[in-house]
């Protein structure tokens, strides 16, 4: 868990109960798997857009598991811009048009991995 190590120690000591929280979700998950709170952390450091993160994280994860979990935090932001929008609008016929039909959301997810993993392989992000 050296990715662990590297947080905790840019981590600092006026932050000690972030460091303790940290050590606490990620090394004694507790009910979800290792894996699964990796990847949950995986993802939030996506949409925190933090590199440093982002690169600790996966290191901790096999490739697929980055993978979804990037895809799916992908999806999140997605689906973060599209329900508020409908809302927003006051259009009950958009309220109730989901962001995309199934084939399209099957797509999509499929380029956003590419997306994603290719920028992420790049080692930059492109947030325009």
């Amino acid at each position: 868990m050296e990715y662990l190590t590297a947080i905790k120690n840019e981590i600092p000591d006026w932050a000690k109960d972030i460091r303790l929280n940290l050590d606490s979700l990620l090394a004694r998950p507790g009910k979800l798997s290792r894996e699964d709170a990796l990847a949950t952390a995986l993802a939030s450091a996506f949409a925190a857009k933090s590199p440093f993160l982002i690169e600790q994280f996966k290191s901790g994860l096999s490739e697929t598991d980055a993978t979804a979990a990037l895809t799916a935090a992908a999806l999140m932001g997605m689906n973060n811009v599209w329900y508020p929008y409908g809302e927003m609008t006051g259009d009950e016929q958009l309220k109730k048009i989901p962001p995309w039909s199934a084939h399209e959301r099957l797509w999509h997810a499929r380029r956003c991995r590419e997306e994603t993993l290719r920028t992420v392989r790049a080692g930059g992000f492109d947030y325009r």
